[in-house]
C-alpha cells in the first residue's frame, strides 16, 4: 500500500502516512489515542523483522517508556476499531476497482494455551496438528492487490467452555458466544456490505477445511450474494442437466444419486481426484448441491480470474446465480 511512498525523502513520506493516518484515527475520542495510533502505524511500516511492542516503539521513539504507552493504547485504551476499518475500507473503495470480497483464515502458532482462542487444529498449511490462534480475514480484492480492512479472531467452543474468567480478563465483551468459522466469515462480509458505497461485489473463499459448507452456502445464496467457493471433495452435490454425473432424464431429480464434488471433478477430467493439486485453476464441473437450490460447483480458477478482470457493474457483478468451486 506505501511502496510508492518508499522512495521519497523521510519529510514527505511522514507527510503521506500522517495524509493516510488522520482520516483513519481522526474520530477516535481522546488526542493521545489519536497519536498513538499514528505511533503503532509508523512502527508497523518501519520495523523489521519480529514487531513486538518495544521494537515497534524503539523503531519511532527515543523514549524509554514509549513501548508501555504503546502497550497501554493497544490492550487498554477504550476505543471502538470499526471506525478506522470502515475509514480502510472506504479509503480502498475510492482508490481501487474492487472486484471482490476475499475471505482467508490464517493460524498463529502458539506455544502454551493462555493466548485469546488458543487451540490444537489440524492446520493444512502445515500438515500437522498444531497448537494456534486462528483468524478470519476479509480482503478487498482488486486487479494486482488484495487490501486487508477487516478480521477477527476465532473462538471455538472448546476454549470459552470452562474460561468464562479468563474471556473477562481478556475484556471479551458480554454477548460475544463461539461459532462456526463459517459464521465468522459471513460476519465480516455482512459488515462489508453495509459498509460498501458501491456495487456488491462476488464473494471468494477456500471452506475446504469446513465440514458445515451448506449451511454457509445457503446464508450466502438467501442474501442474494453472487460467490466463488472451494468447497471439500466429498461434500455432495447433484450433476445438473448435460453436465457429466448429471441425473437421467428418466429419473425425477430428486431422485438422483448424489455425487461429490471430488467425485464429478474425477468425471470432468478424467484424472482421479486425489492426483488433482489444490488450486484455484483446477477444473470442476457444474453441478448442484443438495442444501441449496440455485448453488452449482463450476470452474473455480477461471471464475475467480474473470471476477477480478471484469470491471465493477458488469453482469459478472449484478448475477446473481451463485458458484461454488470443488477442491
Amino acid at each position: 500500500m506505501f511502496t510508492t511512498t518508499q522512495l521519497r525523502p523521510a519529510g514527505s513520506r511522514r507527510q503521506a502516512l500522517d495524509a493516510f493516518a488522520d482520516p483513519l484515527f481522526g474520530k477516535l475520542p481522546r488526542a493521545d489515542q489519536r497519536e498513538w495510533a499514528n505511533t503503532y502505524l509508523r512502527g508497523l511500516l518501519s520495523t523489521p523483522g519480529k514487531k513486538s511492542m518495544r521494537r515497534l516503539a524503539e523503531s519511532v521513539s527515543s523514549s524509554p517508556t514509549a513501548w508501555y504507552s504503546l502497550q497501554q493504547f493497544i490492550s487498554g485504551s477504550s476505543w471502538d476499531w470499526e471506525q478506522p476499518r470502515g475509514e480502510l475500507a472506504r479509503w480502498v473503495d475510492q482508490r481501487a476497482s474492487v472486484r471482490a470480497w476475499t475471505v482467508a483464515t490464517a493460524a498463529v502458532t502458539k506455544r502454551g494455551d493462555q493466548s485469546v482462542g488458543v487451540h490444537r487444529r489440524f492446520v493444512p498449511s502445515a500438515g500437522r496438528m498444531v497448537n494456534c490462534q486462528l483468524g478470519t480475514a476479509l480482503f478487498l480484492s482488486c486487479p494486482g492487490a488484495n487490501f486487508p480492512t477487516d478480521w477477527k479472531l476465532h473462538l471455538p467452543t472448546e476454549w470459552a467452555a470452562d474460561r468464562r474468567t479468563q474471556m473477562a480478563a481478556a475484556r471479551i465483551p458480554q454477548g460475544v458466544t463461539p461459532q462456526p468459522l463459517w459464521q465468522d466469515a459471513l460476519d465480516l462480509v455482512d459488515t462489508a456490505a453495509a459498509r460498501s458505497a458501491g456495487a456488491v461485489v462476488p464473494v471468494v473463499a477456500d471452506l475446504s477445511d469446513l465440514d458445515d459448507v451448506c449451511r454457509a452456502v445457503a446464508r450466502l445464496e438467501a442474501r442474494g450474494l453472487s460467490f466463488v467457493l472451494a468447497v471439500p471433495p466429498g461434500m455432495e452435490v447433484l450433476g445438473e442437466a448435460g453436465s457429466p454425473g448429471a441425473p437421467q432424464p428418466h429419473r425425477r431429480s430428486g431422485e438422483a444419486p448424489p455425487n461429490t464434488a471430488g467425485g464429478l471433478l474425477e468425471l470432468q477430467s478424467g484424472r482421479p481426484y486425489a492426483t488433482q493439486r489444490r488450486s484455484w485453476a483446477r477444473a470442476a464441473v457444474s453441478g448442484r448441491c443438495p442444501c441449496s437450490r440455485r448453488t452449482s460447483v463450476s470452474p473455480g480458477g477461471r471464475r475467480a480470474r474473470r471476477l477480478l478482470s471484469r470491471p465493477t457493474g458488469s453482469s459478472a457483478s449484478r448475477t446473481r446465480p451463485s458458484r461454488a468451486r470443488s477442491g
